[in-house]
C-alpha cells in the first residue's frame, strides 16, 4: 500500500488526558450511565507519547498535530498546565513551533485560571457552547484572543442545550438539521435525535483512517466513540505510533474492514457515525483507490488476524 494514502488527510492524534467531566449533557454518554473517572495521563505517559510522535515524524517526515479530545473535559487534567508546557517545550525544540497542543475542545470550565498566562500555547481552542453560560464564556475568550494568532471557534451553536433539539443555527442565523451519532451505543435510541444504527449498514467509516485515539493509560483505542466496550489494540508501550500504524494487525484489520462498510467488529456493530457527505465528496477518490485495493499489503500480518476469513 503507498504510504502517502495511510490517512485521508494528514495523521491526527487525539489525547484522552482525563476521564473527568463537569457536565452532563443529554447528548453525551455521561447522561445516560457513564461514571466520572478520576483518572488521568501520567507526565511519563505523556513522555512516552512525544516520543513517539518524534520517531513517526524522524520515520516519516510527517507532523502528526495533538489534539486534547476525549472523553473528558481536559481542562480538568490535574497537571493541565504543565501539560501544555510540555507539548509547547517538545513543539518548540523538534519542530520549530511556538505552539504546543494544536487544538482542543473544552467547555470552558474556569478558564481564567489558565488561559490568560497559557492560552498562547495552544493553537486552536474549539468550544462546545452546550449551555448559556458555555457560550457567554466562549465570547469572553474569543475577545481575549483578538488579533491573536490562537484561533478560537464554536461548533455554530446559539448556546442552548443542544441535545433539546434536533436543529442547530450557526452564526449566520442559518438552520442546520442535527443528528447525533450514538457514541457506539454509548446513548439509547431514543433519548435524543439519533441517526438509526440500521441506516448506517454497511456504510463505510473513515475514522480510524483519519485520526489516532490515544487514552491516558497509553492504550491504543478505535475512536472517539467507543466509551464502554473500550477494545484494545495494544498499548503505546507495545506498538509505538510508527508501528501500530504499519504493524499492529488488529488496527490494520479495523481500518479494512470500516472502509469497506464492513462494521462486525465491536464496537463499530453497535455504531453509527458516518462521514459528512462533504468529506466523502472531497475525498471520494483516496476512498475508491483505498477500497480498490488488493488487500495483498496485509499478508505479513493476516495470518495473526483473530478471524479466519477470506481477505
Amino acid at each position: 500500500m503507498h504510504r502517502s494514502f495511510a490517512y485521508l488527510g494528514d495523521p491526527i492524534l487525539e489525547m484522552n488526558i482525563t476521564d473527568l467531566c463537569n457536565l452532563r449533557c443529554d447528548f453525551c454518554p455521561r447522561a445516560h450511565g457513564y461514571p466520572n473517572n478520576n483518572v488521568h495521563m501520567s507526565m511519563d505517559m505523556l513522555d512516552t507519547i512525544l516520543d513517539s510522535r518524534y520517531d513517526f515524524y524522524r520515520r516519516q517526515n510527517k507532523y502528526v498535530p495533538i489534539y486534547a479530545i476525549g472523553r473528558g473535559e481536559p481542562t480538568l487534567h490535574e497537571n493541565w498546565t504543565e501539560i501544555v508546557q510540555k507539548v509547547a517545550e517538545h513543539n518548540k525544540k523538534y519542530y520549530g513551533l511556538d505552539y504546543g497542543i494544536d487544538e482542543i475542545h473544552t467547555n470552558g470550565y474556569k478558564w481564567e485560571s489558565w488561559i490568560p498566562e497559557y492560552g498562547h500555547l495552544i493553537h486552536k481552542v474549539h468550544f462546545n457552547c452546550y449551555y448559556n453560560r458555555n457560550f457567554v464564556e466562549y465570547l469572553k475568550i474569543k475577545e481575549h484572543f483578538s488579533g491573536t494568532n490562537v484561533w478560537v471557534y464554536d461548533r455554530g451553536t446559539t448556546g442552548n442545550n443542544e441535545g433539546k433539539t434536533d436543529q442547530r443555527v450557526d452564526g449566520s442565523g442559518v438552520v442546520h438539521k442535527v443528528r447525533y451519532n450514538n457514541r457506539a451505543g454509548s446513548i439509547p435510541q431514543d433519548a435524543i435525535p439519533l441517526t438509526d444504527v440500521t441506516e448506517t449498514k454497511n456504510e463505510i467509516c473513515m475514522k480510524p483512517w483519519q485520526t489516532l485515539y490515544i487514552d491516558f493509560d497509553g492504550e491504543w483505542r478505535i475512536c472517539c466513540n467507543d466509551w464502554t466496550d473500550l477494545v484494545s489494540l495494544g498499548n503505546i508501550k507495545d506498538f509505538g505510533m510508527y508501528d501500530h500504524i504499519w504493524k499492529n494487525p488488529k488496527y490494520i484489520e479495523y481500518r479494512w474492514r470500516l472502509i469497506n462498510g464492513d462494521r462486525k467488529l465491536t464496537p463499530c456493530n453497535k455504531c453509527n457515525a458516518v462521514p459528512h457527505p462533504d468529506f466523502i465528496e472531497n475525498y471520494k477518490e483516496a476512498i475508491k483507490l483505498l477500497k480498490s485495493w488488493d488487500p495483498a499489503w496485509l499478508r505479513d500480518v493476516k495470518e495473526t488476524l483473530p478471524y479466519n476469513e477470506k481477505f
